[in-house]
């Protein structure tokens, strides 16, 4: 079984039933399917076993336990269309990872400015250098950056619990 954690951020206030909602959730599934259907059947196990009233007011990142690094999901399969079966669990207290989550924004200038490429994603680490060197890595062993590449790695810390409408976190 392979390990993810579902990070869950408010982006708004979150009401009453839903106050206890925001923060990182353990789960395992299956390692013997592709990363995007790993976080489809994270994300629906999660949904499954915790119900949301206003799901409008999160936002749900799925992170590989080992790397840090965000998985998309499966845009091919809908919601719920995997068995949700998997293990849930809040973490709490010492449970939780000593890390955050960071918004990255991974700039790559190349030669050719026409072929120049911006990449978004998320990364889960101890604090902002490793999230830029797991960042690097990710892009690297990606294939998305070659030799004589110049990346630029921004990388901004989000905050699981709703801090304001002015606190969250926008694209540099």
């Amino acid at each position: 079984m392979k390990k993810l954690f579902v990070l869950a951020i408010a982006t708004s206030e979150p009401c009453e039933e839903d106050g206890g909602v925001p923060g990182v959730y353990e789960v395992s599934v299956k390692n013997d399917i592709p990363p995007g259907q790993m976080a489809n059947h994270a994300l629906d196990s999660f949904h499954c076993s915790c119900p949301i009233d206003t799901l409008d007011s999160f936002t749900f990142v799925v992170v590989d336990a080992d790397t840090g690094i965000s998985l998309s999901e499966d845009s091919n399969l809908g919601s719920y269309e995997t068995n949700g079966e998997c293990g849930v669990v809040k973490l709490e207290g010492s449970d939780v990872p000593e890390k955050s989550l960071y918004f990255v924004l991974f700039k790559l200038k190349r030669a050719d400015p026409s072929k120049s490429q911006d990449y978004y994603f998320h990364v889960y680490a101890r604090n902002e250098e490793a999230a830029r060197t797991l960042a690097m890595r990710n892009c690297w062993e990606g294939r998305v950056a070659m030799p004589g590449d110049s990346p630029f790695i921004h990388a901004e810390k989000v905050s699981l619990e709703y801090v304001g409408d002015d606190g969250g976190v926008e694209k540099p």
